[in-house]
């Protein structure tokens, strides 16, 4: 393949114009960029973020770094009752797909917590379930305990990207740090590969040959 010229911004560009293209063929987009992160990364690479309620802006974790630190760990369970509180009623969507793989046998059995748990506020009484969102309607939908690893102090410092107060910008930014890290060990003839599948040559073409910003204006995705 030859080599082409490029910035982070355009594949994060062209990455995002091709979720949109799934999701409007009908296809879950989630189940298309976990099986797309594993061909053509080797891993799943994924960020959670929260906005706060007072709009002052963004909690932005690193899942991937999450699940690193906690391993297989497992803190406690979280009842069905508390799930829904966090999590809201169970919906159509990417749930439904992981039911039509378990239900094919195409699930892997599950090692380690099945969601992922940040303590928030200065007296710890509020939480995030940082991982595991999909995973936790389903247990809500089951009436069973989401087992859950509970990220310490030095872990949740750890995993923190960004905080309130801040603004769009720095979801974007992280966004871009994360994906500029996949991409510098991507296989390239499969990425492109890809994105020419669902979005045709031409608009690959286009989106490469226009000179995009350094980093992305507020509300591009």
């Amino acid at each position: 393949m030859p080599q082409i010229r490029t910035t982070p911004v355009q594949l994060l560009f062209m990455y995002g114009k091709a979720v949109e293209a799934v999701a409007g063929k009908g296809r879950c987009p989630k189940c298309w960029a976990t099986e797309f992160a594993f061909k053509c990364f080797g891993c799943q690479t994924q960020m959670y973020t929260y906005p706060e309620p007072d709009g002052a802006g963004m909690w932005i974790f690193d899942v991937d770094k999450a699940r690193e630190l906690v391993g297989d760990r497992i803190d406690g369970e979280c009842n069905p009752d508390v799930l829904i509180h966090g999590l809201g009623e169970t919906e159509a969507g990417h749930e439904y797909c992981l039911l039509k793989r378990a239900n094919a046998g195409k699930l892997p059995p599950t090692k380690g917590p099945v969601g992922i748990m940040a303590r928030m506020g200065d007296d710890g009484a509020g939480a995030l379930i940082i991982d595991g969102t999909h995973r936790g309607r389903l247990c809500i939908a089951a009436g069973v305990p989401m087992p859950i690893a509970i990220l310490t102090q030095a872990e949740f410092d750890a995993v923190l990207i960004s905080r309130p107060p801040n603004n769009v910008l720095a979801v974007q930014q992280a966004e871009i740090d994360r994906m500029t890290r996949m991409f510098q060990k991507m296989d390239a003839d499969l990425f492109f590969a890809e994105m020419a599948a669902i979005l045709g040559r031409n608009e690959v073409a286009s989106i490469l040959n226009t000179q995009q910003p350094d980093t992305l204006a507020p509300g591009d995705q």
